[in-house]
């Protein structure tokens, strides 16, 4: 068979050989026998080796971004396999009946994983599944301190993801900001008017889920310092009152029963 000698003993009409194991094809099978008394025998045939048949389960790990999804591979041969996932092609070797390829982060999405076998002598075999890689999860901290008017207000802003930030105090148009992983982000809202306001933090990072703090911003009344300064007069001449302040506005005085306006500005004003 195929240049190999091999001796059959036919025993009451019959025998046979057990040929070794011969990559798949077609191979020139000759019998021949020379047996006393009888004449010599010559016969030609075929012999057919059909390719194996492969059992294969391929397990995919799906993985919430930036994880790595896994391929599993599970095989009744070893040899050469090929994952294919979109434009990317990764190679395989199964080993004593399983093998594995870990993808690269893939942007979330539902993508189609192609794992063909690619063994000789065996029937080429593709199994496909689907693979989804979820949104990533942000964990968002936010911290907002009380201050006194006209102070600024300051948001502290933690997460553990890198990337663009929406920040909306009250019903005002959002600011965008650029916040770090790496270390607490201090981003300044201005001087707001005394009351609480609401300052809500929200995410807008590709692959991820919305993430959302919402915390009350705390603004005191401010304190005005003042200081009042008394000018006598001599009859009929009039008297002058002083006002020195620290802000700027109308202040009522009173002066027997009678009130009167001071006009500070620049820090000073009088009546």
């Amino acid at each position: 068979v195929n240049g190999t000698e091999y001796v059959a003993h036919v025993v009451d009409g019959t025998g046979s050989v057990t040929v070794d194991v011969l990559p798949a094809g077609e191979y020139p099978v000759r019998v021949t026998a020379e047996i006393p008394n009888y004449g010599s025998v010559d016969e030609e045939d075929n012999l057919v080796v059909y390719n194996g048949t492969i059992d294969m389960n391929v397990t995919v790990v799906p993985a919430d971004y930036p994880d790595n999804a896994t391929v599993i591979i599970n095989s009744t041969v070893d040899g050469n396999y090929t994952v294919s996932v979109g434009d990317k092609t990764f190679n395989v070797t199964v080993v004593n009946g399983t093998g594995n390829v870990t993808l690269p982060v893939l942007p979330a999405g539902n993508y189609t994983v192609n794992v063909t076998s690619d063994v000789a002598n065996y029937d080429d075999l593709t199994e496909t599944k689907e693979l989804t890689v979820n949104n990533g999860t942000i964990s968002l901290d936010v911290t907002v301190d009380p201050v006194d008017y006209p102070d600024n207000v300051t948001a502290l802003i933690k997460t553990d993801v890198s990337g663009e930030y929406l920040i909306t105090v009250d019903n005002n148009e959002p600011i965008r900001v650029t916040l770090s992983n790496s270390t607490p982000n201090e981003v300044d809202l201005g001087v707001l008017s005394a009351g609480n306001h609401t300052v809500k933090v929200v995410s807008n990072i590709t692959n991820y889920n919305i993430a959302e703090n919402s915390k009350t911003a705390t603004v005191n009344n401010g304190t005005v310092d003042v200081n009042v300064t008394v000018v006598p007069a001599d009859y009929p001449e009039q008297g002058q009152v002083i006002v020195n302040a620290s802000v700027d506005g109308d202040y009522t005085v009173v002066v027997n029963g009678t009130e009167y306006v001071a006009h500070v500005v620049d820090g000073t004003g009088s009546v």
